[in-house]
């Protein structure tokens, strides 16, 4: 038999648990299963997409130096010419850039290596293109699950990069961007996973409203058909385990991208269509809570339960002025925000000082109790989500930032997350013997950082500017005059992403911070960069051409609905029928390639789907502990 036959039905499994976020229990399977075969280009990159999710970018970097010949060849490697060339060896091709853009996604994490990875994106285009052009002259050929993820990891490249510098001039994620074509092949072959990975990522990079036109060419305000044709072509009349968490992912990132803001706040609007998405993510919660119990202690589940209270807290407070974010906007600066935590960036030396809520909130313990689960499963992503929320609602968040801090420094290896942790902990600095150790904390990191050749990111900018007021209350002077420190913003500023230069301008900051600098030598002056959605209160400016046709691309509409539409005001269960028996097949995609299948078909026993009551309160989510591995 085929060795990668055989290690169809333990990929598939251990794919299981990632897509779980059962992390300690995947990273056990793979060493008593799959580590032997970690030479296999499939087991490979389904390894490091696994780490790359956790969030566990320092095992990361360890796994793939020891395995340097997988993500490039040796330049005396018989095979480097064909694993290079999407038309010789297609499947080699897609695993091996796969390899290098989780490679590349993780060195922006633990190293801050921005333009290399945006360089890798830039390089695979070109092959990429050359394959979707023998895509479209062989309409057989099978779409493949690589191929997906190829595109995945570099919208998620393209939209982290952009959040952080002007590197990527707009028609950069044309060719990225236009994936539409695919998602009526991943729904006729049942593929949700790699639907939700796409449309995910896509949404992260490209906005919440733009992503949903795109994919389902409805608009996110419209109530009646927002979320219909998601919901109509994955079938979710019939219970479905794996369908019911991958469309619950979908639902949670496009509320939280919906709700969520960097430097302005969102629309009260998006905050609504955020909560009539949350409302339907709840109705599958509560499917999966009566049906599959121990799906609580899945990463889908309590992410869902960090959204109801991240949405819920947005929601009280954006009518309220009594919070942090009011607090902040009170001052001068320019706030920075990484999901729930601030960074202040001050125009001289001012510090606001950390402001905690009065009220913690209803979901406060549910909270707790979701912590405790992600610990558990050891999944640090969403352990950083929901310690920030936790923060966020602490009176004064040192402990639990001393942990998040710990979490990013110590266990991932996240030294850019890690920055901007330590750069919100400017606001609990109350003495001089604080900023001494603080500031000579961020000197370490952006010595670290200096390493990888681009120190130019927005995160630097702000801790130039932190240092200097941490100095001052230090009794240092790392500037010897306001001259001196304008040289240095005057070569960051530049390079400063997009929305953050609007945001400066509106704020009447542009001159203070000299971003009309001609000494920046990473870009050029006539390139154009996206009026970025970070912010959805700043009009998009960019045009849309991501439908123009190209000399090799084909006009890809958003496709249209493959099941009857279906009705999301009360629970899945139907009236009882013959035809409502439902399955509990446990499908969950991988990143591996078709030309070389190793998936183990498994179908189950179809059970019908328990009548739910449908509860819109957040107090009626429970997680179970302890997690079971």
């Amino acid at each position: 038999m085929d060795i990668v036959e055989d290690i169809g039905f333990p990929l598939e499994e251990f794919s299981r648990l990632k897509r779980l976020g059962h992390f300690h229990a995947a990273e056990r399977y793979f060493q008593e299963s799959l580590s032997d075969s970690m030479g296999l280009f499939p087991v490979a990159v389904e390894y490091a997409d696994m780490l790359v999710e956790q969030g566990a970018y320092q095992r990361l970097h360890q796994v793939l130096s020891q395995q340097r010949e997988l993500v490039v060849p040796n330049r005396s490697s018989t095979l480097l010419s064909s694993s290079l060339s999407p038309e010789k060896n297609p499947s080699r091709f897609l695993y091996r850039a796969n390899l290098q853009l989780i490679q590349a996604f993780s060195a922006i994490q633990s190293q801050g290596s921005m333009q290399e990875a945006y360089e890798k994106v830039r390089s695979l285009e070109r092959p990429m293109r050359s394959l979707r052009r023998r895509r479209m002259a062989e309409p057989t050929m099978s779409q493949d699950s690589a191929e997906v993820q190829v595109i995945r990891h570099a919208l998620m490249i393209l939209s982290q990069v952009e959040h952080e510098a002007n590197l990527i001039p707009e028609h950069e994620f044309n060719f990225w961007s236009n994936w539409c074509y695919l998602y009526k092949a991943l729904v006729t072959e049942g593929r949700v996973w790699d639907a939700r990975d796409i449309i995910i990522a896509s949404i992260e990079a490209e906005g919440p409203a733009s992503a949903w036109q795109w994919t389902f060419g409805v608009d996110l305000d419209s109530p009646a058909e927002a979320f219909s044709r998601l919901l109509a072509d994955w079938d979710l009349h019939r219970y479905d385990e794996s369908t019911y968490l991958a469309i619950l992912d979908i639902l949670v990132s496009l509320s939280r991208g919906l709700s969520s803001y960097s430097v302005s706040v969102p629309e009260r609007k998006d905050l609504l269509t955020a909560q009539r998405c949350l409302q339907h993510a709840q109705a599958l919660a509560t499917c999966l809570k009566e049906n599959s119990p121990e799906m609580v202690n899945s990463r889908p589940y309590i992410q869902w339960v960090i959204a109801e209270a991240e949405l819920e807290r947005k929601l009280l407070a954006s009518g309220s002025g009594l919070d942090l974010r009011y607090h902040l906007s009170m001052f001068p600066g320019l706030t920075v925000w990484r999901d729930a935590i601030p960074i202040y960036v001050p125009i001289k030396t001012e510090n606001p000082t950390w402001v905690g809520s009065r009220d913690r909130g209803s979901a406060y313990d549910l909270l707790e109790a979701a912590l405790q689960a992600t610990q558990t499963l050891e999944d640090y992503r969403t352990e950083a989500l929901c310690l920030g929320e936790l923060i966020y609602r602490s009176v004064e968040g040192g402990e639990r930032f001393t942990r998040l801090a710990h979490l990013q420094k110590s266990i991932q290896g996240d030294i850019l997350g890690y920055q901007q942790t330590s750069l919100s902990r400017f606001l609990l600095v109350h003495t001089g013997k604080d900023s001494t150790a603080l500031l000579t904390e961020l000197r370490k990191i952006r010595n670290l950082k200096s390493s990888s050749g681009f120190t130019y990111s927005l995160s630097d900018w702000c801790a130039v500017i932190v240092e200097r007021a941490l100095s001052h209350s230090a009794g240092e002077d790392i500037y010897r005059s306001e001259q001196d420190f304008q040289g240095t913003i005057g070569e960051l500023s530049p390079h400063l992403p997009q929305y953050i230069k609007d945001r400066l301008e509106d704020l009447g900051l542009d001159k203070l911070y000299n971003l009309n600098s001609k000494t920046g030598s990473h870009r050029e002056s006539t390139m154009q960069h996206r009026t970025v959605r970070y912010s959805r209160t700043v009009e998009n400016t960019r045009q849309d051409d991501l439908h123009k046709r190209t000399s090799d691309e084909e006009d890809h509409r958003p496709s249209n609905p493959l099941s009857p539409e279906i009705q999301l005001v009360r629970p899945f269960a139907l009236e009882e029928s013959e035809d409502d028996e439902s399955t509990t097949e446990t499908s969950f995609d991988t990143a591996r390639s078709k030309h070389n299948e190793t998936g183990d078909e498994r179908h189950d026993k179809a059970s019908p789907v328990r009548n739910a009551s449908f509860s819109p309160s957040v107090k009626s989510i429970y997680i179970s502990l302890p997690v079971p591995h």
